[in-house]
């Protein structure tokens, strides 16, 4: 039996896990005695599978003592709910578009020609302003975080976070497997600023959710950086879910192999919603419970 210590170090991807497995109820009912060849490593032993040793050793997290001896944890499968911001979570009061607006002037001293923002990652739009022009896009999106960052006091003040969003996020929340976070067309820093002004962040993992600062070409392309981000703090999830108001949305949940649930609280029609062929249309948030039910399948 080879021994393998957890480390006493808080950012040990391996004791997180475990950690993590052991304050769960049904993490602890999946221990169970391993061999395992000398040399071996564990990752042998299956995905999610971690192995800890040293009997009567504790560690504690959150002011938490946990117990543990030489055993293998399965952790718990993880539901990955990743969330579109505007126009599902919140209804910014048009101020993402004006911060847009005045980052392009500020970058380009013109006012940008319209373009399309539902649906679209703020990297996508502001490309499309810049009409392809890359080399000018790391100073637009620069701006376009302090605009609206200067913006949120009255962003505050006229927008407000949709119906029944944040008792559906507390719900989840409460649940044992379930992990939210966002998977939004916006910069790192505006999504926090978006779901913050609205007190929605304290249900939200922003660690492991993808942003439009975040390498990608397509949108679709955010889902894999959330599931490794996921991976790596909980353990790979079992299934992912996402939750937008447009069709781009549902494309980009169906192209990397999600469950696709869909609101008709934002910008899109909701036929043009139902032809994208969701896995739920939901009319909004307002009934908790059909809500929940929805996301977790």
């Amino acid at each position: 039996m080879q021994r393998l210590d957890v480390l006493p170090q808080s950012r040990d991807v391996r004791r997180q896990l475990v950690l993590h497995a052991r304050k769960r109820p049904d993490g602890l009912e999946q221990a169970a005695e391993v061999s395992l060849a000398v040399g071996e490593p564990p990752y042998t032993l299956g995905e999610g599978v971690q192995v800890v040793e040293g009997a009567g050793d504790q560690a504690r997290r959150d002011g938490e003592s946990i117990e543990h001896g030489g055993a293998v944890c399965q952790a718990p499968p993880v539901l990955l709910v990743l969330w579109d911001i505007d126009g599902t979570l919140v209804d910014s009061a048009g101020h993402g578009k004006h911060a847009f607006e005045e980052a392009f002037q500020a970058v380009m001293g013109r006012p940008p020609a319209p373009v399309e923002f539902a649906g679209r990652t703020d990297h996508e739009i502001a490309l499309a302003m810049l009409e392809g022009e890359r080399e000018r896009l790391p100073r637009l999106l620069e701006e376009l975080a302090a605009a609206l960052e200067a913006r949120g006091e009255a962003m505050r003040r006229e927008g407000h976070a949709y119906p029944g969003v944040p008792e559906t996020l507390a719900e989840l929340h409460a649940r044992d497997g379930v992990v939210q976070s966002l998977l939004t067309g916006n910069i790192e820093a505006n999504a926090a600023l978006k779901v913050g002004a609205f007190g929605l962040e304290r249900w939200l993992d922003f660690e492991v959710g993808a942003y439009g600062s975040d390498p990608h070409e397509a949108r679709s392309d955010l889902v894999a950086v959330a599931r490794e981000r996921t991976a790596a703090k909980y353990g790979a999830p079992t299934a992912a879910v996402l939750v937008g108001d447009t069709p781009l949305d549902v494309r980009a949940a169906k192209d990397a192999g999600a469950r696709a649930v869909a609101v008709a609280t934002g910008f899109s029609d909701p036929d043009a919603l139902r032809a994208a062929r969701p896995d739920v249309l939901l009319p909004d948030l307002r009934d908790t419970e059909a809500a929940v039910e929805a996301i977790v399948g």
